[in-house]
């Protein structure tokens, strides 16, 4: 029984197998191998084929209710967190990660009462089966009488899952669920349109999902060298630097700290820092955010004019913009055209400099490909200078949010500010890397601060 995936020319079987390169966990492969399920209906068949005008249902809640049935049924380690997190990333590949409310569950009933997708998911030779040899029949089966029995909107099921992915879940839980879901989402978006443009017609390989984030030989900066002086203010600047290295080579944190009025070296500081992390972590990049373009540029001109081994990131430079969105062709994932243009991307360089825009929506943003961008922010030790610019407001949910995610994507995060940081116990900063406060304290207070020549600073 084959099935078509993007036009007359594709197979579906061949589809899901191209995008489950995209899978790092046996759980993920379950979600790729799954993805597009309501592709496998009679009626999205003659869509496919041109036989219908317009979509019959929506495909893609299906496959990520499908697949966390299945995980479920499996109960392997961490089932339920798995579980959320492909249901999420699977409904979330032609959109974003959001609550699956009734509209967008509203198609299910046309999918489970279709015996073609049925067929489909147990193939051994050809459907979902064929693709997960190592899933027992009867998890496949029990799973697909879960999934027909959650199909009509009034059903119980439905609410027991949400218990069960949800309310049940303390918030830690979720919150790793979520970060899983969006590189899960990044890497299954990544190779759904590659393999689409293949399967539609293109000259496209579908190779693997790192090839589009390549690692570059590291190539070090040429160090700023400040004048050789003997005065005041230069020794405070040597101090401060050596006091805040020490604390990178002693400790391992994931967040580093340091607070000095402007003027004193901070760049510098947190640029070797960062470098010494990288050294010593095995890290392949260093980003370095700013609140402002133009503050972007600035660092960029003072730091890296004469790399070639760094770039700058913004609407001015680099950044790429593309054309407006136009809807998805019934032969492939037109719609990613333009946001699939990573060759360059925010954090290609072994040194980036760019806004903290750009690093938060590729740590945070549910859009997918936002997601993708963040692929590219693995690995890397992340500069954000002129800390205390971020809204206070939102420092409880960024310090929570970012130990998340240095942990599952082996990031450090070094925080530069012109003013002291004050951590509160909620903030759960007991490990953090910063230079003693009673070495800071004192040199906001001291004469040759007042006394510096304004052109001086850096």
């Amino acid at each position: 029984m084959k099935l078509y995936s993007h036009g007359e020319t594709s197979d579906l079987r061949e589809h899901l197998a191209e995008v489950m390169t995209a899978a790092e966990t046996p759980e993920e492969r379950v979600l790729c191998a799954c993805h597009d399920l309501g592709k496998a209906t009679a009626a999205w068949q003659k869509y496919i084929l041109g036989v219908r005008a317009e979509s019959p249902h929506r495909h893609a809640a299906a496959g990520g209710i499908f697949a966390a049935l299945l995980l479920l049924e499996l109960n392997g380690p961490d089932a339920p967190e798995w579980a959320l997190a492909a249901l999420h990333a699977g409904a979330a590949h032609h959109t974003y990660l959001q609550e699956l409310g009734s509209d967008f569950l509203g198609d299910l009933s046309l999918i489970a009462a279709d015996p073609q997708v049925r067929e489909f998911v147990l193939d051994r030779e050809y459907g979902v089966a064929s693709l997960l040899p190592e899933v027992p029949e009867s998890a496949l089966v029990a799973a697909w009488e879960s999934f027909a029995c959650l199909a009509p909107p009034v059903s119980p099921k439905r609410m027991e899952l949400n218990r069960i992915l949800k309310t049940a879940l303390p918030p830690e839980v979720r919150l790793k669920a979520y970060l899983r879901s969006r590189s899960l989402l990044g890497r299954l978006c990544l190779q759904d349109h590659r393999s689409a443009a293949r399967q539609s017609g293109k000259r496209v390989d579908v190779c693997e999902w790192r090839s589009a984030f390549p690692e570059k030989a590291f190539l070090p900066r040429p160090v700023r060298h400040f004048a050789v002086s003997d005065s005041p203010l230069a020794r405070l600047r040597t101090r401060m630097r050596e006091a805040f290295l020490s604390e990178v080579v002693e400790k391992d944190a994931t967040f580093y700290f340091i607070d000095a009025p402007t003027g004193l070296g901070k760049t510098e500081a947190m640029l070797r820092g960062a470098e010494l992390l990288r050294e010593r972590g095995d890290f392949r990049r260093i980003v370095f955010a700013v609140p402002q373009v133009s503050v972007a540029d600035q660092v960029y001109e003072d730091y890296f004019a004469g790399c070639t081994a760094a770039q700058i990131w913004n609407f001015r430079r680099r950044e790429k913009t593309g054309e407006p969105a136009t809807p998805e062709p019934r032969s492939g994932n037109g719609v990613d055209a333009q946001a699939l243009e990573i060759e360059q991307h925010p954090f290609e360089e072994p040194y980036n400099v760019t806004t903290f825009n750009q690093v938060l929506l590729a740590m945070c943003h549910p859009d997918r490909n936002r997601c993708i961008r963040g692929l590219g922010l693995r690995n890397a030790v992340v500069i954000l200078d002129e800390f205390h610019k971020l809204p206070q407001v939102i420092l409880p949910f960024f310090f929570r949010i970012a130990r998340e995610y240095a942990a599952q994507f082996h990031c450090r995060f070094i925080l530069g500010s012109a003013t002291p940081l004050k951590p509160l116990a909620f903030w759960d900063l007991e490990d953090l890397g910063r230079i003693p406060e009673e070495v800071t304290a004192p040199v906001y207070r001291a004469p040759e601060i007042d006394q510096r020549d304004r052109k001086s600073v850096v």
